[in-house]
């Protein structure tokens, strides 16, 4: 049987080998999402490039946009960490994700509307 951190090893190598086909965030286990947010600065560059050119791949790593949607995915991850360690936040939001594993918003549940889902 393959250990906890064997399973983080296989992927984080499947991570930085590239074979990366989507990233659905809210389906990541966990575990998953913390090796990610764990990844070293460069590491995490380097993954979240990859996302990118499979998402986007009109944009170029000297376009601005190619920043801005670092920065996104960053935040992202972080934001969905929090989402899952607060049971409070749980029970009042509601996460709303791009196809492209983004977290486009958070909605309040007091004020959630079927509109919220419209993708734009």
């Amino acid at each position: 049987m393959e250990s906890g951190r064997g399973k983080l090893y296989r992927f984080f190598s499947y991570i930085v080998g590239y074979k990366i086909k989507t990233l659905i965030l809210r389906d990541l286990s966990n575990e998953k999402l913390d090796v990610i947010i764990e990844l070293s600065e460069e590491d995490k560059n380097l993954y979240i490039s990859n996302l990118i050119k499979l998402h986007y791949p009109n944009i170029k790593k000297q376009d601005t946009e190619h920043s801005s949607l670092q920065q996104s995915y960053k935040s992202s991850f972080v934001i969905e960490k929090l989402y899952r360690s607060n049971n409070l936040v749980q029970e009042n939001f509601s996460p709303i994700y791009t196809k492209t594993g983004l977290i486009r918003n958070i909605i309040n549940d007091l004020y959630y509307t079927d509109d919220d889902l419209i993708t734009h």
